[in-house]
């Protein structure tokens, strides 16, 4: 087994359980193993009889990271990680403050920033954070704010990364003729 290069392993011949054709590749290097799968995708889209290819890995997206610089928030500041985090959830998610009668049905009333606040990481900087001294500050000031991109999720099989490449079949042929093009 080549680490520097993804392995291909043909799944199949077991029970009819789940799909007619499993291939499994593995490898170390993430965008190897990425590249190496969507070829392996195509190939399979590609044999007679194969119907509903899937692939099990989920493509990274962009989400934004908020990294306290934790010593300048508290000496500068006197801002725990605890009090930004709660502020950034009631800015996204808002807040209960009450509740109140409403046709004859006891409701919550949620307080929470406009639609469309915060949109963009710049946006998110400036989120105002309330200081020890009572001050106004944004979190940019005591924060990293930035776009940061991960896989959502990365599936071993045996220790080593796998993205595993799944096809069902079409009622013209059998998973056994599937498989056996599959090995060609």
């Amino acid at each position: 087994y080549c680490t520097k290069t993804p392995r291909v392993a043909l799944r199949g011949g077991g029970p009819p359980v789940g799909a007619a054709l499993a291939i499994r590749v593995k490898g170390d290097d993430l965008d190897d193993l990425v590249a190496a799968a969507q070829k392996v995708e195509s190939a399979v889209w590609d044999l007679p009889g194969a119907l509903d290819v899937r692939v099990d890995h989920v493509a990274s997206h962009p989400k934004v990271r908020v990294e306290i610089d934790r010593p300048k928030a508290q000496s500068e500041f006197g801002v725990t990680p605890n009090q930004v985090s709660t502020t950034l959830l009631a800015a996204f998610e808002g807040v209960e403050v009450g509740r109140m009668w409403v046709g004859g049905e006891r409701v919550g009333l949620r307080l929470a920033a406009p639609v469309g606040f915060g949109d963009g990481v710049d946006a998110i900087r400036e989120i105002p954070m309330r200081t020890q001294a009572g001050n106004l500050v944004p979190l940019g000031e005591m924060a990293d704010v930035f776009l940061a991109f991960g896989e959502e999720a990365v599936y071993r099989h045996d220790g080593s990364r796998t993205i595993t490449i799944r096809s069902g079949v079409s009622g013209d042929f059998s998973s056994v003729e599937l498989e056996s093009e599959a090995r060609r």
